[in-house]
């Protein structure tokens, strides 16, 4: 059979799924390697099939192929979730004795498998190969193993266990709606049925949903000056009208970690001061129905950094996945689409399936001390602004440009940040920053054993509206407990004595 014989087969066992492009520079390579050792169809036909189809029934593999066919592409099959087919295909080659068909598929299954490797696979591609290349008799094959084992890619930055996790630095920010409890029990209250009662929690959760993509949008868009945040390094984690935002920044990388911290408070502070808006009246009220003004209610933002957090994604994804096949029973497949629909509603991976292989995206998550008292932290988290821990704060925020009184005799400083320029430019610098520091007492932070600091930070421009009728007073009051009128003033006064 011809090439296009397997892609036919390979397409209507896909059954409408889209093939990758990893699948298809496979499917090239395995081609490729029968084409330079002159592998017999078998061979070609069984590395292709096993590499793009490793779940795929064997009967009707068999059926189309041969049975020769179907045991080779059965043996190179992984045997458990987290197995390779290049693992599989060094077992076959070792135990093909004089069976050259077979010895041949191993090598043009490995061809595919080296085509599409990862720097985390290269390692240990690495050893299978070479072990492969002692063991072969033939020297051309023997080269072509040396050949292959040479182009993998070395392990670096982008190999998640290469960096290990747990010395990257992460940005924890957390997102929260003020109020929000107060403004359901008031639909469910108003509502007058359940129909309209779910309308107005879609309506609401949309407009959360507007603000979380507005943050997005204000982070990883280009163009804002600064240095850009990259959304691969970016996880997120939503638990209702609330967000959980990690950002996993590389120990090459920390050099950035001023401009990213600005470029954050600044998104953070535009979002922050857009409300969310809800009313229990429409259209077709009837007079005496319980009619609402609109209510805004404000977002509130806590950032810090986790220096000392334990990655516990990686972990929770590898333990569960290996034990589902206690659930869908020993002969479950990573490939099969229930065993990848387990692993997404488990949350153990964000888990894709193209046929070849099942690829999971690791949901970051943490656990430690660190993270206990951010969530303690957040709590201290003020209406309409961005509250900062310590730990963020004092390592990207430079001395005070006011006195140890304040601005204009208040509680009010001027922050500088000096932000460094990646296109070689001098650094700029920051000032547009207000903020108060808070002392955190030891007793207010349950459970974590000692006290902490933060910082509520808020733009000079943004100081100057904070009074307005903006957002409901009754949830404001506490920002404005700390944020006065008087340092409004003196912020008003202090520009215009600057002008």
């Amino acid at each position: 059979m011809s090439p296009v014989n397997v892609l036919d087969f390979v397409a209507r066992e896909l059954k409408g799924r889209v093939m990758t492009g990893s699948s298809l520079s496979a499917f090239v390579a395995a081609e490729k390697a029968a084409d330079r050792l002159a592998m017999t169809a078998t061979s070609r036909e069984a590395a292709q099939l096993a590499v793009l189809l490793p779940s795929a029934p064997l009967e009707r593999i068999c059926r189309e192929f041969g049975s020769e066919t179907a045991d080779i592409v059965e043996a190179l099959r992984p045997g458990a979730p987290f197995s390779r087919v290049a693992l599989a295909a060094m077992a076959l080659h070792g135990n093909s004795g004089n069976d050259e068909v077979r010895r041949d598929a191993a090598i043009a299954a490995c061809a595919a498998e080296a085509a599409v490797a990862s720097p985390h696979d290269g390692g240990s591609m690495a050893e299978w190969l070479e072990f492969m290349a002692d063991r072969e008799t033939e020297p051309a094959r023997s080269g072509f193993l040396k050949e292959l084992c040479a182009q993998l890619p070395e392990p670096g930055p982008s190999d998640p266990k290469a960096g290990s996790r747990d010395r990257a630095t992460v940005i924890s920010i957390s997102m929260d709606i003020c109020g929000s409890t107060e403004a359901t029990t008031g639909m469910r209250a108003r509502a007058r049925n359940e129909e309209e009662l779910a309308g107005w929690y879609e309506t609401f959760h949309r407009q959360f949903l507007a603000s979380e993509w507005r943050l997005y949008s204000q982070l990883f868009e280009a163009g804002h000056g600064g240095l850009d945040w990259d959304w691969k390094h970016a996880s997120v984690r939503a638990i209702g009208d609330e967000i959980w935002l990690l950002y996993e920044v590389g120990e090459d990388d920390l050099w950035k970690l001023r401009s990213l911290a600005t470029r954050l408070f600044h998104a953070a502070l535009t979002v922050a001061g857009r409300p969310i808006q809800w009313t229990s009246a429409s259209d077709g009220d009837e007079p005496g129905h319980w009619p609402r003004e609109p209510g805004c209610l404000p977002l509130k933002f806590y950032v810090d950094i986790l220096d000392n957090a334990f990655e516990v994604g990686g972990p929770r994804r590898d333990f569960l996945t290996e034990r589902l096949p206690e659930i869908l029973g020993a002969g479950a497949s990573s490939n099969n689409g229930d065993f990848i629909e387990l692993e997404n509603r488990l949350h153990a991976g964000g888990v894709l399936g193209d046929g070849r292989r099942s690829r999971t995206a690791i949901h970051a998550d943490y656990m430690g001390w660190e993270v206990d008292r951010f969530f303690r932290a957040t709590k201290f988290a003020l209406p309409g602004i961005v509250t900062v821990g310590r730990t963020l704060f004092e390592r990207v925020v430079d001395r005070s440009e006011e006195s140890g009184q304040g601005l204009g005799g208040t509680a009010l400083q001027r922050a500088v940040i000096e932000c460094p320029n990646d296109r070689g430019l001098p650094a700029r610098f920051d000032r547009s920053l207000r903020y108060v520091k808070k002392d955190i007492a030891p007793e207010d932070l349950k459970g974590v054993g000692e006290g902490y600091t933060v910082y509520r930070v808020v733009r000079g421009q943004d100081l100057l509206g904070l009074h307005g009728a903006w957002a409901d007073e009754t949830i404001m009051d506490d920002t404005f407990d700390v944020f006065t009128s008087e340092m409004a003033q003196a912020e008003r006064q202090r520009r215009q004595r600057r002008n």
